[in-house]
């Protein structure tokens, strides 16, 4: 179980993609300590695949780099994710990103 703060649960209730929703509701937001995450593309985008045997490449959903990038973006654009002064371009594996949103004043409880 993890807390949803009052604040974040205002920013992912309208224009966010349901994919970008999901990003963080389940891979960053429960993963963060201390208001920052640590960015693991692969295992992002790993987490993320739904496996699909009939599939020709096995899977029904498997977001490309690209893809991983402009969810990133959304959730930075949404104001649910931050980077440090100055960074730019493209995220990296092992880039933290803050969560400014991720106050504590009113809890919503999740459960995993």
């Amino acid at each position: 179980m993890f807390v949803v703060s009052d604040k974040e649960q205002n920013l992912l209730s309208y224009g966010l993609s349901n994919e970008a929703r999901s990003l963080y509701l389940v891979f960053i937001r429960p993963h963060a300590r201390n208001g920052k995450a640590l960015l693991d593309l692969m295992a992002l985008r790993d987490q993320m695949s739904v496996s699909d045997s009939r599939s020709p490449d096995g899977y029904s959903y498997r977001p490309d780099d690209d893809m991983l990038q402009e969810l990133l973006f959304e959730l930075l654009g949404q104001g649910l994710i931050d980077r440090r002064i100055g960074a730019e371009g493209l995220f990296h594996d092992g880039e933290t990103v803050f969560l400014p949103a991720a106050d504590r004043s009113r809890r919503f409880y999740l459960s995993r």
